[in-house]
């Protein structure tokens, strides 16, 4: 298929025309929930008045936005759509399904190159953090020669400067560690990364292991060929 020449407007919901069953038993999704509209590359979305509304997650920055009603909003074809709420009944789908729904590849591609960069950032955490501990091992080792004097070895202190590094010294290596705190920047992008470990099968609910999304697989897709 050609995607530069393809234009199309779906409207998706249990009684729209996308590429795949939406079967929801306790009617999260409405008849017509909401409606993408491609344009070759382009993608845009707009709720078309559902009852429990429509949000997308931003597939740079993985923050949820809610789709308005009265006009289209661009996404990107990787940008994760939650109808209503994410649920065992396929109500998340990545916008790429509907203009090739039978190849994911892409899809683990984009989750890919994601993981690649959340490894990234943490790789770099954790040479920060590598620097954090030498940091405060120098200002510790600057307090412990603050403590006694050697004039052999031209270490001679006068009183009123020890007493200013024995006080102030302490409270910069402690101040250092408590503004920047490693262990919740690490947190917050094992956060971020579970964002993107949704399976691109709209039929499936699961959240894809790092593993599955390195090999390309789910589940859902296992039973399938089995099938």
């Amino acid at each position: 298929m050609n995607q530069d020449t393809f234009q199309k407007v779906f409207t998706i919901g249990r009684e729209g025309n996308q590429p795949f069953p939406i079967t929801d038993k306790q009617k999260r999704v409405s008849r017509k929930h909401c409606s993408i509209k491609v344009e070759g590359e382009r993608f845009s979305i707009k709720d078309l008045g559902s009852a429990n509304g429509t949000s997308v997650r931003d597939d740079k920055t993985g923050e949820i936005k809610i789709v308005p009603i009265d006009e289209y909003m661009e996404i990107s074809p990787f940008s994760l759509v939650c109808l209503g709420e994410s649920s065992k009944e396929g109500c998340t789908f990545y916008p790429y399904t509907l203009v090739s729904p039978e190849d994911y590849r892409p899809i683990f591609d984009f989750l890919r190159d994601k993981e690649d960069s959340f490894d990234e950032e943490t790789a770099n955490l954790e040479k920060r953090i590598s620097m954090q501990k030498k940091i405060v091992f120098a200002l510790n080792f600057v307090v412990l020669l603050a403590s006694f004097d050697c004039p052999k070895l031209g270490l001679t202190i006068d009183q009123e400067t020890r007493m200013w590094m024995l006080r102030i010294v302490p409270l910069a290596s402690t101040g250092f560690a408590a503004f920047y705190d490693a262990s919740s920047k690490k947190k917050r992008i094992e956060e971020k990364r579970k964002n993107f470990h949704h399976c691109p099968n709209p039929s499936c609910y699961r959240m894809l292991r790092t593993d599955e999304i390195r090999m390309g697989i789910c589940k859902c897709m296992k039973t399938k060929k089995k099938q």
